[in-house]
């Protein structure tokens, strides 16, 4: 059992922690070559993976509450709270500054000082979420080798 929960919390990690981090490279590279093509595009990728994101947290929060019902650590304490602090980030990311965003982009109003005070939230949000899930990367090796390490062998 901790070794499936393990193997789904670093899965669901690494679609999440990858996941942000290919959003932000291809948003830069997206700007930096074509601006107007990526004014159009970007509210429906950062919309797509919003919603995403959400669903690979809830399985990551899911997988590490389960191991720490079945061993209480630190370090999956540590993880889990990372992890909720992480999705808390995107929760209000979905239900306060992406919402507001979006209503100024349809207005045309997305050149304004209110849309950039909304981007620089965003923009906080999403450094936040992606130091918080480094931090859950940099703890699984330690969870995933406990796992191996107590998960007996076939006789």
């Amino acid at each position: 059992m901790r070794y499936g929960l393990s193997l789904l919390l670093l899965l669901a990690w690494g679609l999440w922690f990858g996941g942000q981090v290919t959003l932000v490279i291809l948003i830069v590279a997206l700007f930096r070559s074509d601006r107007s093509t990526a004014v159009r595009a970007g509210p429906v990728l950062f919309h797509v993976f919003e919603r995403y994101q959400l669903g690979v947290a809830v399985v990551a929060i899911a997988a590490a509450a389960g191991l720490m019902l079945v061993r209480h650590r630190r370090v999956l304490l540590a993880i889990l709270a990372c992890s909720v602090l992480a999705a808390v980030g995107g929760v209000v990311s979905v239900t306060s500054v992406t919402p507001k965003m979006e209503a100024l982009w349809i207005e045309g109003r997305s050149e304004g000082p209110e849309f950039q005070r909304l981007h620089r939230q965003s923009s906080n949000l999403y450094r936040v979420e992606l130091l918080l899930l480094l931090a859950v990367g940099c703890m699984l090796p330690a969870v995933l080798s406990q796992a191996r390490a107590t998960t007996p062998e076939p006789a």
